[in-house]
């Protein structure tokens, strides 16, 4: 875990060290995440597109 958060519902708000957001919901049981995006994908290796390398 790399942030953490509450948001005003009472969630825990979470940043991994892997490249994930998740929503948890936490309990006496633990933590149970309710929703999870993936943002670690990388930029393409290769030119920049035409309409990117003029202002």
């Amino acid at each position: 875990m790399t942030w953490a958060d509450w948001d005003p519902r009472g969630r825990l708000l979470v940043a991994t060290s892997d490249g994930k957001l998740q929503i948890l919901d936490v309990d006496r049981e633990g933590l149970d995440v309710r929703w999870e995006r993936d943002i670690s994908a990388k930029a393409g290796r290769g030119p920049a597109p035409e309409s990117a390398r003029r202002w």
